[in-house]
């Protein structure tokens, strides 16, 4: 069932840490983007390494679809957690 709610949930704000990967804590964890060692980018949340919806690999071509993905993992993470009340 998909209800409407008055809120949005903000888009994830990444600062650079100290080896160049870009990061981002919010209160489900810490989201890091790290090179793939066979290509590309991975998005990572804590130990767990984030999969494209797509095609299921845990590689993203480029570090913006690597950031999309934790962008919407972060937003289902939060309203999975909502419901509509009466």
């Amino acid at each position: 069932m998909t209800w409407k709610h008055p809120y949005k949930v903000k888009d994830l704000e990444w600062v650079e840490i100290d080896h160049g990967s870009p990061e981002c804590k919010t209160i489900v964890g810490i989201y890091r983007i790290n090179k793939a060692g066979n290509g590309g980018f991975c998005a990572v949340l804590g130990h767990v390494t984030l999969r494209d919806r797509t095609n299921g690999f845990t590689n993203f071509v480029n570090m913006e679809a690597a950031k999309a993905a934790a962008n919407d993992h972060h937003k289902s993470m939060l309203l999975s957690q909502m419901e509509e009340t009466q």
